[in-house]
């Protein structure tokens, strides 16, 4: 099986006989890897600022879209080669898809007010991309243009054509605090979304109210148009951030995030050990009732990275400083932050 890997580099790091370069303090790549770990390709792109890489997504064809943010500093705009794809910007999201091949199809640069470059992308069955993305001021994402409801982060999702990245359609969520789409996964004709919000915030159905802090959010729409499914929302009085979601062909989903404190998780309380814990928990993929909660955690600050499903197991990744019990095991790093893998039979 192969599988694609992605993360940020800076100066030069090598894959298999290919080295790649940075062209400015921190740029990205990607490299497709055997199942033996052997590489097939590797490629890189950025700017002459900072860059980031936020999400990736792999669909049944191979192809493979990424997303990230472009950091400049002093607002000034910088272009440059992302996979093949010339894009410019400064404080602002961008998304590539790739062929297989590790040659780039298409690049978008999303322009949005504000300097939150947080982003989650996947793709549909039949190879349209989805983005979520964040913003404050306006942002137009190749439709209508949108105004945040305040001077805090909003959220905004797109659907674009898979084989040229021409607009389908583009929506706004967000109330009058802080709301931030950071993931989101596709399930037949539908997408879910999770993310953090804070005060109240209503996606078209009951609005969500936040217990104090920031809380979590999974929220569903129809993929054809972006239309509210349902939403619900877990957490305490601290910050609780929905980071990463998973979903199964039978509908479950899986939501991966960090918590603070005491969290209330669909009538399960969970209580970090250390400042902050990873937490997963399992969903109704047609009501949004959450039906399972664990968490792990050590004295230290953990969280989770990333969340995938199989029809039998979940697997979770994340980091941990000094020592992190998960499943029962207790894990002790050797300095600094390590990282964990976890995974668990349903």
């Amino acid at each position: 099986m192969l599988s694609g890997v992605s993360n940020s580099l800076t100066g030069s790091v090598t894959f298999g006989t290919k080295t790649l370069t940075s062209v400015g303090d921190q740029d990205v790549f990607v490299a497709r890897l055997t199942s033996t770990g052997g590489v097939e390709w590797s490629s890189s792109g950025g700017t002459t600022g900072t860059e980031s890489l936020h999400d990736l997504a792999v669909d049944a064809s191979d192809n493979i879209v990424v997303c990230g943010g472009i950091s400049t500093g002093g607002g000034t705009a910088r272009s440059g080669s992302f996979f093949g794809s010339t894009l410019s910007g400064s404080s602002d999201a961008w998304l590539v898809t790739l062929a297989g091949t590790g040659t780039s199809t298409w690049g978008k640069a999303q322009a949005a007010g504000g300097i939150d470059d947080n982003c989650g992308v996947t793709m549909m069955a039949n190879g349209d991309v989805i983005f979520v993305g964040n913003y404050n001021g306006t942002v137009n994402a190749g439709g209508s243009t949108f105004t945040s409801v305040s001077s805090s982060l909003d959220m905004y999702f797109a659907r674009y054509k898979g084989s040229d990245g021409s607009h389908i359609w583009s929506t706004t969520q967000g109330g009058a605090g802080n709301d931030e789409a950071l993931d989101v996964d596709a399930t037949g004709t539908s997408i879910i979304v999770t993310g953090s919000f804070t005060g109240s915030l209503s996606f078209g159905g009951t609005a969500l109210v936040s217990d104090g802090g920031a809380d979590v959010f999974v929220a569903k729409f129809s993929a054809t148009d972006g239309s509210h499914q349902f939403s619900t929302r877990a957490g305490g009085t601290m910050e609780d951030i929905g980071l990463h979601i998973s979903t199964r062909s039978d509908g479950l989903v899986s939501v991966a995030g960090t918590f603070f404190g005491s969290a209330d998780f669909g009538g399960t309380t969970l209580t970090s050990n250390g400042s902050a814990d990873p937490f997963v928990i399992d969903l109704d993929g047609n009501t949004g009732a959450i039906s399972s909660v664990m968490s792990a955690g050590g004295p230290g600050r953990d969280e989770a990275h990333d969340i995938a499903s199989t029809a039998d197991s979940l697997v979770f990744a994340g980091s941990f400083s000094s020592s992190i019990v998960i499943l029962g095991q207790t894990f002790t790093s050797m300095g600094g932050l390590d990282g964990y893998v976890a995974r668990f039979k349903r």
